[in-house]
């Protein structure tokens, strides 16, 4: 039986499963609307979207192939995301870009022997 959400429904990008937990995965939902004004003064808003999702993500990693491997998603021009959705209790597939991506190694973490250091990742996702 499945002890987490990420156990029965990991994150899956670019085809990938994530077999790991992220540290931080903050979803924020964005209204994509035109606002104009009316003669009179009024606003007239047009909602085109309201729920392009941006997400901050953030992953501490001792597996330098999985950083390899963040690093290579950051160079594609977009790739598909699939993620747990509260609402459909079920996966939801989202086209997504990656934003501000860094990457570097915990302090202190290369004097570990049993791996070749801790490495903070973190983006942010941008829905199409």
């Amino acid at each position: 039986m499945p002890n987490s959400i990420n156990d029965e429904f990991p994150t899956i990008m670019n085809g990938k499963k994530i077999p790991f937990s992220p540290s931080t995965w903050e979803r924020t939902p964005n209204k994509i609307q035109n606002l104009n004004q009316s003669e009179g003064g009024r606003d007239i808003i047009q909602k085109i979207r309201s729920d392009k999702m941006s997400i901050s993500v953030s992953y501490a990693i001792a597996d330098y192939v999985w950083v390899q491997f963040f690093e290579q998603l950051n160079e594609l021009d977009s790739f598909v995301v699939r993620e747990y959705s509260p609402r459909l209790n079920g996966y939801r597939d989202m086209t997504c870009r990656m934003e501000g991506f860094t990457d570097g190694t915990r302090r202190k973490s290369q004097k570990l022997a049993s791996v070749k250091g801790i490495w903070e990742v973190s983006f942010t996702l941008e829905e199409f």
